[in-house]
């Protein structure tokens, strides 16, 4: 009894042990709806950044985004001047550009909680969704 209460005990430290191993995901990929209701309740101090270039930006973009445009080569730079303890929620036209500009972000040692608009502003637009100019 001793021992298979010792084997159990050894088999759930381990378990956690795995579990802990497991790489923590810091950005999760929504859909617009998703984003939609974050929105409605943000977690404290949320940053929304709009990636596109300022034209994209300027034709339009989500309520209380800020423009920080991925091709500007001073990109990471400013992103590292981000409030660390900020949660983000970043999105571009399509989710590409914000995709490959958040993995660019981590390899810099950018550790923000990342909230990812996947397909982008784009379907933001197919859901019928708000604009600000």
């Amino acid at each position: 009894m001793i021992a298979g209460k010792n084997a159990r005990r050894a088999l759930g430290a381990l378990a956690l042990v795995l579990l802990l191993a497991q790489p923590v995901e810091a950005r999760q990929d929504m859909a617009a709806g998703e984003v939609r209701e974050l929105l409605k309740n943000p977690p404290a101090g949320l940053l929304l950044l709009d990636v596109r270039t300022p034209g994209e930006f300027a034709a339009g973009h989500i309520e209380g985004a800020v423009n920080m445009d991925a091709l500007d080569p001073d990109f990471l730079k400013k992103a590292k001047q981000l409030p660390p303890d900020a949660p983000l929620l970043i999105y571009c036209r399509s989710g590409n550009r914000s995709a490959f500009i958040i993995e660019r972000m981590e390899k810099a040692g950018v550790k923000n909680e990342i909230y990812h608009l996947a397909h982008g502003i784009n379907d933001w637009n197919a859901a019928g969704l708000p604009l600000a100019q």
